[in-house]
């Protein structure tokens, strides 16, 4: 916790008792962990994520930085219960958003996704594009380690 800030204010004002455990667990809650302000919060980041992957060429996040931001968004929604069978349509439509178009069109082109297209619930859909983005992070992965390995191969022969 910060130093200074009003959360580590608010506990360092308990005197360190036994006796007032509880209230200094409950108290940071209470002010601090509304849930409706925490979920405008985090659906801003990800708002904010969508818009900074999609307007500034310069800053874009690549495959694993992405897919770990929005597992981290995601996450922290479901933290609060804001869970994707609750908000799926919206989540999915969001998610999507943030995808590259290159991914998303591979990801469109998947012969399961078409199939399935009609049948699945947007939160199904979103679990199938989070599955799918890292799947593609995982093989990017695999990708660079093979790569590094080839260079490593033809550096040491080249001696």
């Amino acid at each position: 916790m910060t130093i200074g800030s009003r959360a580590r204010d608010n506990i360092d004002s308990y005197p360190l008792t036994a006796q007032n455990y509880v209230k200094v667990v409950d108290s940071p809650k209470k002010r601090f962990g509304r849930k409706e302000i925490l979920a405008e919060y985090y659906v801003r980041e990800l708002l904010s994520l969508i818009v900074k992957n999609a307007t500034n060429l310069n800053s874009k996040l690549n495959k694993m930085q992405l897919y770990d931001k929005l597992e981290s968004h995601l996450r922290s929604l479901e933290s609060i219960d804001v869970t994707t069978d609750k908000y799926a349509t919206a989540l999915f439509q969001l998610v999507k958003s943030c995808i590259p178009g290159n991914l998303l069109r591979i990801w469109l082109r998947n012969p399961v996704v078409k199939k399935e297209e009609d049948k699945n619930s947007c939160g199904d859909k979103l679990l199938q594009l989070l599955l799918f983005l890292r799947a593609e992070v995982e093989g990017g992965k695999k990708d660079f380690v093979g790569k590094s390995w080839l260079q490593i191969q033809g550096s040491s022969e080249s001696k």
